[in-house]
């Protein structure tokens, strides 16, 4: 005899399917590599000045129509964050001109770092970086 019957086995049955379609989708979600962004070139418009807005041009690939958490930093041995900004840039292969306001930071020798981090599914986040090659500040 059975402990199962009837219909208790079709509603086991639909449990472990949904239960496997359910696992196989978590997996898919935790190891696809998702790209998001592709950065291609990041560049300093102008000279920088502190105190002064800092401009810079990207050339990117948006794949996703997700927002990302956008952070900008000035590094030189310490770092200088500026605000974190939240932005849905449109997607396709674009070149977009951004300026900031570069504070007023001791003179040196200084790369900027740009990062993105988009929520991409609902367990991955999926962090994208560019820097540009150091540049002086006076």
């Amino acid at each position: 005899m059975s402990i199962l019957s009837g219909w208790n086995k079709v509603l086991a049955g639909i449990a472990l399917a949904v239960a496997i379609c359910i696992q196989v989708l978590i997996v898919y979600w935790a190891f696809f590599p998702y790209q998001p962004l592709i950065i291609e070139k990041i560049e300093i418009v102008g000279t920088p000045k502190a105190g002064e807005m800092f401009t810079y041009k990207m050339l990117y690939r948006k794949n996703m129509d997700v927002p990302g958490t956008i952070c900008k930093q000035f590094v030189d041995g310490f770092v200088v964050a500026l605000p974190l900004s939240i932005t849905n840039m449109p997607i396709g292969r674009r070149e977009s001109v951004h300026s900031v306001y570069l504070p007023k930071i001791p003179p040196g020798d200084y790369y900027f770092k740009w990062a993105a981090t988009y929520q991409v599914n609902p367990i991955k986040e999926v962090t994208v970086q560019a820097q540009t090659p150091k540049f002086r500040i006076d």
